[in-house]
């Protein structure tokens, strides 16, 4: 007798046996291939009418969202052994291994990040055909920040109550209702509508994208799965600025191909999901989880304080690269070729992700002080070498301070987390990401009104001197700081 759970092609049957009576995996498929539906034949021991349906339903759900079908479970209000064999369908599904889905989901990070630098390459196109200043253009990049912030301080804790799945489902169809702005646009309100929605679906994915690697990964793994968590949204970053340019540079219809590109991975990226096996305990009390709560806690904010400056300057660093990088650098090679603009954001990147992979395991506080006396170093030659219009130095400079921009991200939330108590934690990294966003945003959109009136070298320079200055700051109060340094494993 079997007791059906759902109707049409999700149904679930169930047997009272023990881990003896399990079904063994269909020889006939390759390894990273596991089937859910296995047929009533293959499964030995009595069917279990006597069970109570409703105990059944709540442990199949549970099963089958934690991802653990065919494994025996105890029922916890009965104390009963049951089983899930069967979750879907009349042709069968299966479920991607742990190992294959853990990369599969590295490279969505990748891709949400790929996407939020795309548009770079073509904001000055963007400007030539619609007529708009540069303060316009910086606010178009700044929105972004706008939709990602609200978004992560919005559902940063949904997908701890209702599974990873679904909110990066959720995530994925706001990215391809955000490359479709960029597709279908013709005139400034697309690019704003576009690039705000992108923000929204990277603020939605990260934090359980993330928080999945950790779930797919066992305890002595843990590392590298923060490791790849922290590397990805960089590396996308940089792939997508210098894969666009490409596009733009060399490929037919360069104002949408790039987005019909991101479109098509987004929607692969979608389909995949139901495959992929989601291990993260739900618990009550999603809607409440929605509420936006930030702040520092006692422990944490003399160090807070001290490492605010640091965030600032990297990312305000950054945010200048992203938004007129591509025009700086045509401009002193008077040229108009895209993938020398996309190179110059892939330099900064692409350093610091090379350099995150390493020294993670040293003390973040002194990771902090090191990115920072690179970062100055870096911007110094690369203000130097604009004075000179020396396009070499430029990207010597770009590497210098790519080196340090990497690694400093993630010790910051390293220095800081343990700091927090477990129930603070939630709150401290948003307040962290509510200085990172700000710092993305708006000294940019202050730059890109000041290179309307005094140009765009002039406005290099201030804006140069004024990230040198916070990593400075952030150098000497960590210098001063009389705590003993900890290795981090």
């Amino acid at each position: 007798m079997t007791l059906p759970l759902f109707s049409g092609c999700l149904q679930n049957f169930f047997w009272n046996y023990d881990n003896n009576g399990l079904a063994a995996r269909t020889p006939l498929l390759p390894d990273w291939l596991v089937p859910t539906r296995r047929p009533a034949s293959h499964l030995p021991g009595p069917p279990a009418a006597s069970l109570d349906h409703a105990c059944v339903s709540r442990a199949a759900i549970s099963a089958s969202a934690r991802g653990l079908d065919g494994h025996t479970l105890r029922c916890v209000s009965t104390g009963r052994v049951i089983a899930v064999t069967v979750r879907c369908g009349v042709s069968g599904r299966f479920v991607v291994s742990r190992r294959v889905s853990f990369w599969i989901l590295a490279v969505v990070l990748g891709l949400c990040l790929f996407a939020a630098a795309a548009p770079s390459p073509l904001y000055a196109t963007y400007a030539a055909i619609w007529r708009f200043s540069p303060i316009t253009l910086t606010a178009i990049y700044a929105v972004y920040s706008l939709g990602a912030l609200a978004a992560l301080l919005i559902t940063g804790r949904l997908s701890d109550h209702v599974g990873r799945r679904p909110v990066v489902m959720l995530a994925l169809a706001v990215q391809i209702a955000g490359v479709a702005a960029f597709i279908a646009a013709q005139n400034v309100d697309a690019l704003y509508a576009g690039r705000f929605l992108q923000g929204a679906g990277t603020g939605i994915a990260v934090g359980p994208l993330s928080a999945w690697l950790l779930d797919l990964r066992t305890s002595e793994h843990q590392g590298f799965a923060g490791l790849v968590g922290g590397v990805m949204p960089i590396a996308g970053l940089a792939g997508g600025a210098l894969g666009s340019s490409l596009l733009v540079q060399y490929a037919p219809d360069p104002l949408h191909l790039v987005f019909w590109v991101l479109a098509v991975g987004f929607a692969v990226a979608f389909a995949t999901m139901p495959w992929m096996p989601d291990p993260a305990q739900r618990s009550a009390g999603w809607l409440r989880s929605m509420r936006p709560r930030a702040g520092v806690p006692t422990p944490a904010r003399a160090l807070f304080v001290a490492l605010a400056p640091s965030v600032i300057s990297i990312w305000a660093l950054g945010g200048l690269y992203l938004a007129l990088g591509p025009s700086l650098v045509t401009s002193s090679l008077g040229t108009e070729n895209h993938v020398a603009g996309g190179a110059v954001i892939a330099a900064l990147l692409g350093a610091g992700a090379i350099a995150s992979a390493f020294g993670r395991t040293a003390d973040p506080r002194l990771i902090v002080v090191r990115g920072s006396l690179l970062v100055i170093a870096g911007v110094g030659i690369t203000l130097v070498a604009v004075a000179i219009d020396s396009i070499l130095g430029i990207y010597a400079g770009t590497l210098i301070a790519g080196v340090g921009f990497g690694p400093a991200i993630g010790a910051v939330f390293r220095a800081l987390t343990p700091l927090a108590p477990p129930d603070k934690r939630s709150a401290l990294v948003a307040a962290l990401y509510i200085v990172l966003y700000f710092a993305l945003a708006v000294p940019t959109v202050i730059a890109g009104a000041a290179v309307g009136r005094y140009g765009l070298r002039d406005t290099t320079y201030v804006y140069g001197v004024f990230v040198m200055a916070l990593a400075a700051f952030t150098t000497i109060a960590l210098t001063r700081r009389t705590a003993t340094p900890t290795t981090i494993p």
